[in-house]
């Protein structure tokens, strides 16, 4: 039984986008922030539409106002915040939908990115 599926990944790569030698090297980026929430969306979605659950997405204000040095990151939680947004027209009031867009959180990811700029 699924109440809830709540999603919470994001890896980023701080680059100039005209700076990436190859853009192969920034694929994980998609398949973590976007991919890895859809695929467990589409697992959960005939779980929750039984229980009548909720989705909660985190994906982040970059995906609404980006940030040099992020544009993949930002492209990842632009189209992670639009497939909700579609999701949410699908399933009507089958299944709810929250997506949480929180500013730069301090964590060991972030300082440590920040820190080689």
């Amino acid at each position: 039984m699924m109440d809830h599926l709540v999603n919470n990944a994001g890896i980023v790569i701080l680059s100039k986008f005209e700076d990436i030698d190859h853009i192969s090297n920034h694929k994980s980026i998609m398949d973590v922030n976007f991919w890895g929430t859809v695929n467990s969306i589409h697992f959960g979605i005939p779980h929750l539409k039984i229980t009548k659950g909720k989705i909660v997405v985190i994906s982040s204000i970059s995906g609404w106002c980006p940030d040099p040095l992020i544009s993949i990151y930002s492209a990842s939680k632009a189209a992670l915040i639009n497939f909700c947004e579609t999701l949410r027209n699908e399933l009507g009031s089958t299944i709810g939908i929250t997506i949480v867009t929180p500013g730069l959180i301090g964590t060991k990811m972030t300082r440590e990115q920040v820190a080689m700029i």
